[in-house]
């Protein structure tokens, strides 16, 4: 049975509009579940390049096209294919497809494909399950006061004086936070199993077999580590120095890792308060994920961080603050012209530097919901 996903209405949209679709997500995030439920829902003809007499044939696209002729096509598993995107360009301009093309998390960063699609593709990303596409699935009925919540945060970092939902929803967020969101493990029964299968095909596959990092230990002592550190600003000299692998080698690991949707990297806040603006945090796109890699299914302060960074990044660019002093605000929210300071936090207090900060608003996510002035307390499980 399908369950819905929040980028549908995005897609089908842009279709309408004429545009091909470039989606991009990490392996086993639901991509191919999505394109056979739009097949189903919008027609067209579902291809895999994981078929090896799909490769073949696509090897001449003139003759792929005269054999797959239907008007909206959607390819899956494009990083079989190196030259994919130009591929699809003639599918487009000469043949005047549709053409949804997908692939798992080395797809574009292996074959670039959006780069050659400029103008005539919109580019989706599909993340394992967000806190709210949770409450989706197993909790629906509160789902439309979960929408409901992001308008009102929305009003909220504009000054508004308003309220939103105290939903009741900490023990699905605590399953959420442990285990994370991609659907064959929030629907599985065996999710330590099933996310130590899917960390080794992402490894094996992905990393290793698809963009050529050949020292699997190497790069699996990386990761054990970063999720280790996650939040904490990362020192890739140190790491480095530990485990005896060069500086300019982590470099890449790390860069790989952002370009598959495995981590999100943020800067502390140049603008005015330039203390430490080289320094950077990292997060995990998905919890259960991070657990796995670190060995340890446990909740830190930094997991909490890790969803309300998801969170935030709906509204804009998001940063950090450290001064000189080690003070440190989690989150600086980028909304419009105004910078919204977030804390993250297990019990509702705010620091002082919170409080001194220069805004209408600052938020502090922890357990419960109050306001305090200009400061505003939300449960971490009223919003995703």
């Amino acid at each position: 049975m399908y369950l819905p996903r929040e980028v549908e209405k995005e897609i089908v949209e842009w279709l309408e509009k004429g545009f091909s679709i470039v989606m991009r997500g990490p392996r086993q995030a639901g991509k191919t579940t999505l394109l056979l439920y739009l097949r189903e829902q919008i027609g067209g003809e579902y291809v895999t390049l994981e078929d090896p007499e799909e490769r073949r044939l696509i090897r001449n696209i003139k003759l792929f096209a005269s054999v797959h002729r239907d008007e909206l096509l959607y390819i899956d598993e494009a990083q079989y294919d190196s030259e994919i995107g130009r591929k699809v360009k003639y599918l487009i301009d000469v043949e005047k497809r549709r053409v949804v093309v997908s692939g798992s998390g080395s797809f574009d960063v292996k074959v670039k494909v959006g780069g050659e699609l400029v103008g005539r593709a919109h580019t989706v990303v599909l993340l394992p399950l967000s806190f709210g596409e949770m409450v989706l699935w197993k909790r629906k009925k509160y789902y439309d006061l979960m929408v409901e919540n992001r308008k009102l945060f929305a009003d909220l970092l504009k000054g508004k004086d308003v309220e939103l939902y105290d939903l009741p929803l900490e023990s699905i967020y605590e399953e959420y936070s442990l285990f994370g969101g991609y659907p064959r493990v929030v629907l599985g029964e065996e999710k330590e199993t099933l996310l130590k299968d899917l960390l080794n095909l992402y490894i094996e596959r992905d990393v290793g077999f698809f963009l050529g990092v050949l020292k699997r230990k190497n790069f699996e002592e990386f990761v054990e580590v970063l999720a280790k550190v996650q939040g904490s600003p990362l020192n890739l000299s140190s790491i480095s120095q530990s485990l005896g692998i060069s500086y300019e080698t982590l470099r890449r690991y790390l860069s790989l890792l952002q370009e598959t949707l495995i981590v999100k990297e943020i800067r502390a806040y140049g603008g005015g308060l330039r203390e430490h603006r080289r320094s950077r945090k990292i997060y995990f796109l998905d919890q259960g994920l991070r657990n796995c890699a670190r060995g340890g299914y446990f909740v830190d302060g930094s997991t909490y961080e890790a969803s309300v960074l998801r969170f935030l990044s709906r509204f804009g660019r998001v940063y950090y603050l450290r001064k000189k002093s080690g003070a440190e605000v989690d989150f600086l929210l980028k909304y419009g012209s105004s910078l919204v300071p977030v804390e993250v936090k297990s019990t509702c207090r705010a620091t002082r530097v919170l409080r001194n900060f220069p805004s209408k608003v600052k938020i502090v996510f922890c357990n419960e919901m109050k306001r305090e002035g200009d400061v505003v307390y939300l449960p971490l499980w009223s919003v995703g």
